[in-house]
């Protein structure tokens, strides 16, 4: 999954999805394990995926608005 989640960004990117998203060590993934009743569906880590992809960054995103117009 996690090829899935970084293939168009750029490398830097890696560390921020292994911890923060989907990775051996992750946030989400140590409170699946922490709660049953949330591991028993990957909870944690379906909503870290969600949030992820709703949020990333886009390859060709600008990078700020200008000040004449949004």
């Amino acid at each position: 999954m996690q090829f899935e989640l970084t293939r168009y960004l750029p490398d830097q990117w890696v560390p921020v999805i292994e911890k923060d998203v989907d990775g051996p060590n992750s946030l989400p993934l140590r409170m699946d394990g922490e709660q049953p009743n949330l591991g028993k569906y990957s909870a944690c880590r379906r909503v870290a995926r969600t949030i992820y992809l709703g949020s990333a960054p886009t390859a060709k995103a600008p990078i700020a608005a200008s000040k004449t117009g949004v």
